[in-house]
C-alpha cells in the first residue's frame, strides 16, 4: 500500500517560500525553486514542487528554456495548463517591459539621447529568440513614443516586403521614425542587406514626408545605431537610392 505524505509537512509551505523571497535573493533559491514558487500563482492549491521539477526536466533543464518554450511545448507536459502556460510565456515579455520602464521613466527621453534609445531597444529585445522589427514615432518634440512591432520572423531567415512597411507607417501618423531589428544569435554589426535595406527605407520614407532618424540594430554583443556609426554614414547623406530590381522585397537577415 502507498504511504500517505503527511499533509502537515506542507502546511504554510507557500507562506514560508513567499517570506525568504522577499527577505533574500533569488539567486538563493534554485531554479526549480523559483518555479515551484510562480506556480502559486496559476496553481492555487496542491504541491507545485514536482510539477517544476517535471516542466524543467523536460525543457532541457533552465528557467531559460522554460520561457522560451512554445505555448504548445509547453502544455504538452503533464500538469500544465493553458493558464499555467500563459503566465510562464508572460514572464520574459514582462521582464522585458519592466526594463524598457527603467529606461524610459515616466516622460520619456529625446532620440537626440543615441545611448538611451540603444538601451531601450537592448531591453525590448532581451526577451526575444527570434528575429523582429519595430518602429517608434517620435513626436514634435523629439520624444520617442513606445515602438509597435511589425515583424516576428523565423530563427534562420525572413523574407521582408517593405511594401507593408510602408503601408503601415503611411498609416502611423508621425513624421519622425526610428526603426530597429535584432540580431538573436549575432553580432550588431549591419550587413550588406541591412544596409541595403536601410537605404531604401530611408529614400521611400523621405518621398512621404516622413524622416527615418535611425536604425538601431540589436545583437549578442549590445547595440549599434547605424546613424552614429562612421560605418554607414552614407545613408543619411546620399539620396539617390533606388531598388536594383524594381520591387519592394528584401532579405534583410
Amino acid at each position: 500500500m502507498k504511504e500517505k505524505r503527511d499533509p502537515s509537512l506542507h502546511k504554510g509551505h507557500r507562506e514560508r517560500m513567499k517570506k525568504r523571497m522577499l527577505n533574500s535573493d533569488l539567486y538563493d533559491f534554485q531554479e526549480h525553486e523559483i518555479l515551484e514558487m510562480l506556480l502559486f500563482y496559476a496553481i492555487p492549491r496542491g504541491d507545485t514542487n514536482e510539477l517544476a521539477h517535471r516542466i524543467i526536466n523536460e525543457c532541457g533543464g533552465s528557467l531559460y528554456n522554460v520561457f522560451n518554450s512554445s505555448f504548445n511545448s509547453l502544455t504538452a507536459i503533464k500538469g500544465v495548463s493553458a493558464h499555467t502556460a500563459s503566465l510562464l510565456k508572460m514572464i520574459p515579455k514582462l521582464s522585458a517591459y519592466y526594463a524598457c520602464s527603467g529606461v524610459r521613466g515616466s516622460k520619456g527621453f529625446s532620440i537626440n539621447d543615441t545611448e538611451k534609445v540603444s538601451r531601450y531597444f537592448e531591453a525590448l529585445f532581451s526577451s526575444s529568440i527570434k528575429e523582429e522589427v519595430y518602429f517608434a514615432g517620435v513626436t514634435d518634440e523629439l520624444i520617442m513614443e513606445r515602438p509597435k512591432l511589425i515583424y516576428r520572423g523565423t530563427l534562420s531567415a525572413a523574407l521582408l516586403n517593405t511594401g507593408s512597411f510602408l503601408n503601415f507607417v503611411s498609416d502611423y501618423g508621425y513624421s519622425r521614425l526610428i526603426m530597429a531589428h535584432n540580431h538573436p544569435h549575432g553580432t550588431c554589426l549591419p550587413s550588406k542587406k541591412d544596409i541595403k535595406l536601410t537605404k531604401f527605407m530611408v529614400e521611400s520614407l523621405a518621398r512621404m514626408g516622413i524622416a527615418l532618424e535611425d536604425h538601431i540594430i540589436v545583437g549578442t554583443n549590445g547595440s549599434m545605431s547605424m546613424r552614429s556609426s562612421r560605418l554607414v554614414d552614407q545613408i543619411w547623406t546620399e539620396r539617390s537610392y533606388s531598388s536594383e530590381n524594381g520591387d519592394d522585397e528584401f532579405d534583410i537577415w
